[in-house]
């Protein structure tokens, strides 16, 4: 039998009709053909094909609802269009492709498609762009839906939408449904009582549709969000987001790809520098990239425009219109993905950031070794060896308080607790209570635990805790009481902290209140002195690494020189040292090594930022309270 080609979608069929079943299916055979040109999503190799078709009577009434399917999609984008990325692509793959494409592969062990699929991020990133990517490498309808198309200021007409949408879906099954910015429809329902009475019942609805898709319909319903905060937490359950994939700013090899994605096809010059502009753009999301681009060509065809010779772009076009451009994403946005991405994500692959970040390691502090000796034992052994503490009824530490002069290294040891040992790092500090107010503050508190236990093993790190828990004898002032009250609570748990360390530190230890100093809420009170002599010289070693210096020079004569100063003050007389030889090359009179005398000179400047006061409150602490290591 002789085959032919479908007039919609191209698919090789039996000769003798004139389309295959999935477009006669969506088409409607019953309806008087007539042809109209709409735009649609249909698949590998005609991502988006105008056609000239006979519309389904589902298609009709949902864009005289207002509903217009795939209406702005671009041509032709493939995986290939997004720069980097390449996990979320593989999970992308694995969970809707593998399933609804290999149908033998699926039923041999029992492989069944996701039913849904968060993806949050900051704005301009590739949400969109990834699933305009995936309608190139599929076989099957992908119905795209801008949100807020659905909401209707007539009662009961955006619920109508929702229902014929769904009802359209399991009409052309298997296909996907992508939400674009779905938070306009998910909204928490608590928080918009009285204010908004629409989304609460299209919520509803939506979520009784999700729930009434069977995982044999082959639907898949995808949404993407910059807000995934306000989402109802019954919309990101499993069983309706099964996946939930944070969206990152592209990292530096996803950004040099979009530089040349976005440079493609235009008068380059040869010298284009595609690995330093990523090193220069960290933050930037792809869409800042692809107006930096585009802002660029446009300042050079103006150039041109007036000499009238065409000349290519180069570094230095791109690095003068860097330097007036500044990213979409700020540090509180990503700090609050985070903290979502910390509660909900759920993924098969680890997305892997290849930024360059400084991380501190164990070798990074010198000296302290009772104090990672503790804090090892505290993580690693309960999750390793629970059974031997089960055994001799050892119980876990719940809490650890660093203390000690400021500059001795309690903060760069929870930096290096938080890199070196395999488990979640939270962080709570007084800036957060002051963010929220003293009347919120306690929630923050809460949060944290919760957090903690959500995501153990876990180490909740306090940092300045005295300006958490301060005395409650030293204040009358009843928030703050509420707050210590929280903490004590937490510590003591309702719900038992386990495989949780409580990570605290001070260099006001006198502040804290005596409440929270027992075992049994901090176990271990270890005291971060000043630095010995061999950890000075430690501290020395690290520091001037690749230094020139002048024989006399010694780790010894160093360390001599600055009995009573601190790490911190070390570390800040390497950096005056090395920063006098680039004076030197500035003057273009090049030392060529450093000597005592520079020391010296630096040393008449710099005194210790330890006082025998503070170090006397230290010691006052240790005696009352002694130190438990």
């Amino acid at each position: 039998m002789s085959e032919g080609r479908c007039i919609s979608c191209g698919r090789r069929i039996t000769s003798g009709k004139v389309m295959c079943e999935r477009c006669d299916k969506l088409l409607g055979a019953a309806n008087p053909f007539r042809k109209v040109t709409y735009r649609v999503i249909w698949g590998r190799k005609s991502a988006e094909r105008l056609v000239a078709v006979k519309k389904a009577q589902q298609v009709e009434k949902l864009e005289r609802l207002g509903i217009v399917l795939g209406s702005y999609l671009r041509q032709n984008v493939g995986w290939e269009d997004v720069g980097g990325y390449e996990d979320t692509k593989e999970e992308i793959e694995d969970s809707i492709i593998l399933p609804l494409e290999r149908k033998d592969l699926a039923k041999t062990y029992n492989l069944k498609p996701v039913k849904g699929i968060l993806m949050f991020g900051p704005p301009g990133c590739g949400k969109t762009l990834l699933m305009r990517a995936l309608s190139s490498q599929i076989d099957f309808y992908l119905l795209y839906i801008k949100t807020s198309d659905i909401l209707s200021k007539f009662y009961g007409d955006s619920e109508k939408k929702v229902s014929e949408l769904f009802k359209l879906a399991r009409d052309v099954a298997p296909c996907i449904i992508f939400f674009d910015e779905i938070d306009s429809i998910g909204k928490k329902r608590y928080e918009n009582v009285g204010s908004d009475t629409i989304t609460p019942r299209l919520l509803s609805l939506f979520l009784y549709e999700m729930d009434g898709v069977a995982s044999s319909q082959d639907i898949i319903v995808v949404g993407s969000t910059n807000a995934p905060e306000a989402l109802d937490n019954a919309l990101i359950r499993p069983g309706r987001l099964d996946k939930i994939i944070y969206i990152p700013p592209p990292d530096i090899h996803a950004r040099e790809e979009i530089f040349k994605i976005h440079l493609a096809g235009r008068p380059i010059a040869k010298d284009m520098d595609y690995k330093k502009l990523a090193e220069l753009t960290e933050r930037f999301s792809g869409a800042d990239i692809a107006n930096l681009c585009e802002d660029v060509a446009r300042t050079v065809a103006k150039e041109s425009l007036k000499t009238g010779n065409i000349r290519e772009i180069g570094m230095p076009d791109l690095l003068k219109t860097l330097k007036r451009t500044r990213t979409s994403v700020t540090f509180s946005m990503l700090e609050r993905y985070e903290k979502f991405k910390l509660d909900y994500e759920r993924r098969s692959l680890q997305a892997l950031n290849e930024d360059v970040k400084e991380t501190t390691s164990w070798e990074d502090v010198c000296g302290l070794e009772e104090a990672k000796r503790i804090l090892i034992e505290a993580v690693e052994t309960p999750l390793k060896h629970p059974e031997l503490l089960h055994k001799y009824g050892v119980k876990q530490l719940k809490g650890i308080l660093l203390f000690g002069p400021p500059g001795c290294g309690k903060t760069m040891l929870a930096k290096a607790a938080a890199s070196e040992l395999d488990s979640a790092f939270i962080k709570v500090s007084g800036s957060d209570l002051f963010r929220s107010r003293y009347e919120n503050a306690v929630n923050v508190i809460k949060e944290g635990f919760y957090r903690a236990m959500e995501n153990a093993p876990a180490i909740l790190c306090m940092d300045e805790i005295d300006s958490i828990a301060s005395s409650r004898g030293a204040s009358e002032d009843p928030e703050i009481r509420k707050v210590v009250s929280e903490v004590l609570i937490r510590m003591d748990g309702f719900q038992t902290l386990e495989k949780v360390v409580v990570l605290a530190t001070t260099n006001k230890p006198e502040a804290v209140d005596p409440s929270l100093l027992r075992p049994g809420r901090f176990d271990k009170v270890v005291y971060i002195s000043l630095p010995n002599e061999e950890t000075r010289k430690q501290i020395f070693e690290k520091h001037l690494k690749g230094m020139p210096l002048e024989p006399s020079v010694t780790l010894d004569s160093l360390s001599s020189l600055t009995k009573g100063y601190s790490g911190a003050d070390i570390f800040y007389i390497c950096n005056e040292a090395k920063m006098s030889l680039v004076r030197a090359e500035l003057r273009d009179a090049p030392s060529k090594c450093l000597t005592l005398e520079d020391f010296n000179r630096i040393l008449e400047k710099i005194r210790p930022s330890v006082t025998e006061e503070q170090l006397q409150k230290c010691q006052d602490f240790m005696e009352k309270y002694g130190g438990r290591t």
